[in-house]
């Protein structure tokens, strides 16, 4: 049995504000304490990941704190939670692998700030479980994920034109290519081009996250 299934099997028949409060949460408090305990019995991470500022404690003190309230086993618990600290680790070094659509693009007359806004359409990023896969399972999900981008789009990627194959980059200086079809080939490909916009040098974030998609 996982910590997390534990705290939620010892927690389903106490009220949340009954154990939030022996740990003084009541009031305004009280609201992101249960956003914290919500994360807590469902995030894969126990919400590690993400954490909730609980005002009185950080997210993994109040995991602690659930812990020795319900009585659980303090080597079993501190395990666990290195366990899932280890691997959150192991997600956030993992190379950012990613699939570009290559459509032979050339400008012509279209405006750069038109471009810049629709870069992140070049690029399909695995989620981050999915990175710290072996190499052999990211390109099994990379050839599906190319051959249900293609069909969802029709083959066409909007300003930037038809879709000629995808490259998928599994780590810094190493691809593959794979056609629609999701077959692999081995073949020469051009440097990425990326459209960027700046204002006085530097790139106005605010405006491109309003249509740029977070990496999973």
């Amino acid at each position: 049995m996982t910590l997390q299934s534990l705290i939620v099997l010892k927690l389903m028949h106490i009220p949340e504000t009954e154990i939030l409060g022996c740990l003084g949460y009541r009031g305004g408090s009280l609201a992101n304490a249960q956003t914290a305990l919500h994360k807590i019995k469902t995030s894969s991470s126990m919400g590690l990941d993400n954490p909730t500022y609980g005002y009185r404690y950080s997210h993994k003190q109040l995991i602690i704190k659930f812990c020795e309230l319900l009585k659980i086993d303090q080597d079993f618990y501190l395990k666990e939670l290195s366990s899932i600290e280890d691997k959150l680790a192991t997600i956030q070094q993992a190379f950012k692998s990613y699939l570009f659509v290559e459509t032979g693009f050339v400008r012509k007359n279209q405006p750069i700030f038109v471009l810049a806004l629709l870069e992140s359409e070049r690029r399909i990023f695995l989620s981050k479980t999915q990175r710290i896969k072996p190499i052999s399972q990211q390109v099994e999900i990379a050839r599906q994920l190319a051959i249900e981008h293609f069909e969802q789009r029709n083959g066409q990627l909007t300003i930037w034109g038809n879709i000629h194959y995808y490259v998928f980059y599994y780590c810094k200086d190493d691809h593959v290519v794979i056609t629609p079809s999701g077959q692999l080939r081995e073949q020469k490909i051009k440097p990425e081009q990326r459209a960027t916009l700046t204002v006085k040098g530097k790139q106005p974030n605010h405006l491109l996250n309003l249509h740029n998609p977070k990496e999973k």
